[in-house]
């Protein structure tokens, strides 16, 4: 840490990740909210992750983003979630479950030296519904929680915690 207290770190990082043989799960034609297992060929996940901490006396904040680029790379044939009809799945389709935005924040202010008191704020972005592979439906609209946080160190290796979620 620096002479005046505060403390700042930051990190950046790009990833691209290319599978083969990937695995997704199907809706059942037959069976009504049950699915199997099959091969969705080639899929390509990529994207962007910064984070920044600070900390200064008693307290911590930080903050994160990532963005994600999720698609289909292989022609594929899956079943549609509502209707159970073949549907066909182009390279470029978005992965579903998968949002391109991700962003937390959050703070924490240690109240004694065993009692810490915090919060943070997740904000997620639209994405396509589990099983709507090629991406048919209107997306899940993007969405807030806010979650609040506590902890006291009764001792050195006992640790008391609550967490209320939104």
């Amino acid at each position: 840490p620096a002479d005046n207290g505060w403390r700042l770190r930051w990190g950046i990082g790009l990833f691209r990740t290319e599978n083969s043989d990937d695995i997704i799960n199907v809706a059942s034609a037959v069976v009504p909210n049950f699915g199997f297992f099959q091969n969705a060929g080639t899929t390509l996940r990529q994207g962007i992750g910064a984070k920044v901490d600070l900390s200064w006396n008693r307290w911590t904040t930080y903050a994160n983003y990532t963005f994600v680029d999720a698609t289909y790379q292989s022609a594929i044939q899956t079943n549609d979630p509502v209707t159970g009809s073949v549907v066909n799945v182009l390279p470029g389709s978005h992965i579903p479950v998968i949002p391109a935005h991700r962003f937390k924040a959050g703070a924490e202010y240690q109240i004694t030296d065993a009692w810490k008191l915090g919060a943070d704020l997740n904000v997620i972005g639209s994405q396509y519904l589990l099983r709507d592979d090629s991406n048919i439906y209107p997306k899940v609209p993007a969405y807030v929680v806010v979650n609040l946080h506590t902890s006291y160190q009764v001792t050195k290796n006992v640790q008391i915690f609550g967490l209320v979620q939104n």
